[in-house]
């Protein structure tokens, strides 16, 4: 087993460079200019190849498609983790899981009807926290409960329009967002960040939006269809009902980037459009999310939009940690020491991460932890007790071929271990967080509390 200890290192920080090189000044800017606002989209449950701007053939995303195309999108780009809560933390703090700790452990609950939810731990420094104090407004909408105020993502937020056992659709995020926006004034840097949760579990997309499973056939009598042709052809069904989800929350990000155009001008704004995992349906014999760390989980979109950006394609891996250093070019802020995020085109190796606990034990028979690490065109997938797995995303990008031969994997996961040795963890807090009173009211009427 890895020891995932903590080493002194160096503050690493691009802010300062990044404030020589953009000239920026207070958050108020220069010469009576603004620093630009930051927009982050997070498509939560969204593969990168349902998507047309990375080549899916279905014309799911037509306002991405066009904006991807006066935008930098970054074709190799990986998440930290398989499931919202980590993944969330390493995208708003800048951190890898080991070292930002919001994931599932010993004596954790799943959600915050527990008594002792899954947090990130209130010593985490996130970007809403930084930009707030640099003076922007901030504000998160997210459809996600994972994003609720207990489990510490939105940190910094001064709106913080998220609740835990809700989900609620794209349409009214982006309309909420929209309201929000317009009370911020013209002067005045703003910090947005929208969760779309649409494309996750169930797919139930609207019929205006539904445009592609009624193209497939239905057997009248499915008993006696061959049994491997009935479970594709439900996969195929699922698919087109996932895509569809997909199809109406790209119609929504379309409709929020409209708002933003015409109230705030695109020109002056950084957005950032990405996932926080994917989802499988049936690769490698993986269903859903959250206890594999292969491509169709972990492989997401990254589409970024800069202040006077040109368009352009990147073939460099990028991690989901890497938002807060394209954040920090763009506005000039100093990032906090410690944090992992490294800016596009310097990263040799990147990783994912999820960790066995008691609940997923007993959900998932997850009874090992497993690590993940990409340094172009090579990965590896390590399980621990367990085998090591290796592909070669160029050439096997369905991970169909392990090519494990004792030697190349071997100095890869060396690689990895040391980098998650390099990590540093964040101090855990040391008592749970509270858990608000409509929680602990709902826990009486179940009968977990007196």
């Amino acid at each position: 087993m890895v020891r995932r200890g903590s080493k002194a290192r160096l503050a690493f920080s691009i802010g300062l460079v990044a404030t020589g090189l953009l000239g920026l000044g207070s958050a108020a800017g220069c010469g009576g200019t603004r620093r630009p606002d930051v927009v982050l989209i997070v498509m939560d449950t969204t593969r990168a190849d349902r998507l047309g701007v990375y080549g899916h053939d279905r014309d799911t995303t037509p306002r991405l498609d066009a904006f991807a195309r006066e935008s930098e999108v970054y074709e190799r780009a990986w998440s930290t983790s398989p499931w919202t809560l980590p993944s969330h933390a390493s995208l708003l703090t800048g951190r890898y899981v080991s070292a930002h700790g919001a994931h599932m452990k010993e004596g954790l609950a799943f959600d915050s009807l527990g008594e002792n939810p899954a947090h990130l731990a209130s010593s985490a420094v996130t970007l809403a926290e930084i930009l707030r104090d640099e003076g922007y407004a901030t504000a998160a909408f997210a459809g996600a409960g994972w994003l609720a105020p207990e489990f510490g993502l939105l940190q910094g937020y001064q709106v913080q329009d998220a609740e835990n056992l809700r989900t609620i659709p794209a349409a009214e995020i982006t309309a909420r967002a929209k309201a929000w926006i317009e009370t911020i004034p013209a002067d005045e840097p703003l910090h947005l960040l929208v969760n779309y949760f649409d494309a996750h579990d169930p797919y139930r997309p609207l019929p205006e939006f539904d445009l592609w499973s009624e193209e497939l056939p239905v057997s009248e009598d499915p008993a006696a269809d061959d049994e491997a042709k009935t479970a594709a052809d439900k996969v195929e069904r699922t698919l087109a009902l996932y895509d569809g989800e997909i199809r109406g929350m790209d119609h929504q990000i379309g409709e929020l980037l409209d708002h933003l155009e015409i109230t705030r001008g695109l020109d002056d704004t950084l957005v950032v459009i990405t996932a926080d995992h994917g989802e499988a349906f049936g690769e490698k014999g993986a269903v859903g999310h959250a206890m594999w760390l292969y491509e169709p989980l972990i492989r997401i979109p990254m589409i970024v939009r800069r202040p006077g950006g040109e368009p352009a394609r990147h073939l460099d891996p990028i991690s989901l940690v890497d938002v807060l250093a394209i954040v920090a070019e763009a506005t000039g802020i100093e990032l906090p020491a410690g944090v992992d995020s490294r800016p596009p085109g310097t990263r040799e190796l990147l990783f994912a991460e999820e960790h066995a606990s008691p609940l997923f034990r007993k959900l998932w028979k997850l009874d090992r932890d497993v690590d993940a690490a990409v340094a172009w065109p090579y990965k590896i997938i390590a399980n621990r007790p367990g085998k090591t797995e290796l592909y070669r995303l160029d050439h096997d990008p369905s991970e169909t071929h392990d090519l494990a031969d004792g030697e190349r994997e071997k100095g890869l996961l060396e690689q990895l271990d040391r980098s998650l040795a390099d990590l540093e963890p964040l101090p855990e807090d040391e008592r749970a967080p509270e858990v608000r009173p409509e929680i602990r009211d709902q826990l009486r009427e179940l009968g977990y509390v007196e």
